[in-house]
């Protein structure tokens, strides 16, 4: 798999994030069955996926955002000088 981030948390060994950029079901249970392999006892904390429509919502937002303290931006300039 690529584009996998995993940073450590607590103690070494005992907690860590794994980010990717999308896992699949099977993908998923692929890396579940080979840390239990490796290492024993594997428990899921959590399991968390953002879709493609939130990610389209946070883009429109945040473009919203930067346009909107651009124009600010302007303005003050505008009024200061």
């Amino acid at each position: 798999m690529r584009d996998v981030w995993v940073p450590g948390l607590g103690e070494v060994g005992l907690h860590h994030l794994y980010r990717a950029m999308r896992f699949l079901g099977e993908e998923k249970d692929r890396i579940e069955s080979a840390l239990e392999a490796q290492f024993g006892a594997v428990e899921e904390l959590r399991f968390e996926s953002v879709g493609p429509a939130v990610g389209a919502e946070v883009t429109r937002t945040a473009v919203i955002a930067v346009t909107v303290a651009a124009l600010f931006i302007l303005a003050f300039i505008v009024f200061a000088y």
